[in-house]
């Protein structure tokens, strides 16, 4: 029994050990993306489709120096997502009331979407409607071509502790990196661009200020997640074609005829 004991003891000292042996990185790298879902999913930035409405994820990830910890993207502050030739709307996640966020399997799926207004978590306070001047996450501009105060962020959580108040568990569901790769994607938040009658091609754009879950720092007697000094400034851009009618036939036709002239 007392074998056992002392087992469990140096397992413990071995596991506090490795947790101790990375240090609080100074900076952080980011990825930035967004990623067309559904029927949209095999979409490559500049090609072309024949969808006129296309679903997106809108995603994250960090990288740190070699031994130093990261518990991956722990906010999207100030984020905003603008459109040219389309207008945008809220994409629901896997949950009625989740409109303006995303959960996807195999990657983070606790961020909230939070706000300075009550309700911002509901399908009332993030309605898929022109949100020109409630207080919500993701306001709509009046004309349905911007979405901004997007914040999307990890919450506070807090690490157990030993009998000497050290951390000796990770609190995040992202698995802690220490060897210099990059963190598991986080989905930030998720919408709909839909484009103009007639529109030729669709651009989306996206910004926003992350930052990562660097360390822990022992607040009022709690152990809790302590980011980077400083958030950095991301953006992205994707765009797609449209094809006209015209065009689309004429792309047919010459299909048809290829396939004639193999005969």
């Amino acid at each position: 029994m007392n074998k056992i004991a002392l087992g469990i003891v140096a397992v413990a000292g071995i596991a506090g050990a490795a947790f101790a042996q990375a240090t609080r990185p100074l900076s952080a790298t980011y990825e930035f993306r967004l990623v067309p879902q559904g029927a949209a999913s095999g979409l490559v930035s500049g090609g072309d489709s024949t969808l006129t409405s296309v679903t997106f994820v809108l995603q994250a990830r960090a990288t740190t120096a070699n031994n130093t910890t990261n518990y991956g993207i722990h906010r999207l502050s100030t984020g905003a997502v603008a459109a040219t030739n389309a207008t945008l709307a809220r994409a629901s996640s896997n949950a009625a009331t989740n409109f303006g966020r995303f959960r996807g399997p195999g990657l983070i799926n606790n961020f909230a979407a939070v706000a300075a207004g009550a309700g911002s978590n509901s399908a009332t306070g993030n309605a898929a409607g022109a949100d020109a001047t409630s207080n919500v996450n993701g306001r709509i501009s009046a004309d349905g071509r911007s979405i901004g105060q997007i914040d999307a962020w990890r919450g506070a959580q807090t690490a157990s502790s030993n009998s000497d108040g050290d951390p000796i568990a990770n609190p995040f569901v992202a698995t802690l990196v220490t060897d210099g790769s990059a963190s598991v994607w986080a989905n930030l938040y998720s919408f709909t661009a839909s484009a103009d009658n007639g529109a030729g091609s669709v651009t989306v754009s996206a910004s926003g200020f992350v930052n990562i879950a660097a360390f822990f720092a022992d607040v009022g007697g709690n152990w809790t997640s302590d980011l980077l000094a400083a958030p950095t400034q991301v953006s992205t851009t994707f765009s797609w074609i449209i094809p006209t009618p015209g065009a689309a036939a004429l792309l047919g036709l010459g299909g048809l005829v290829a396939g004639r002239r193999r005969r």
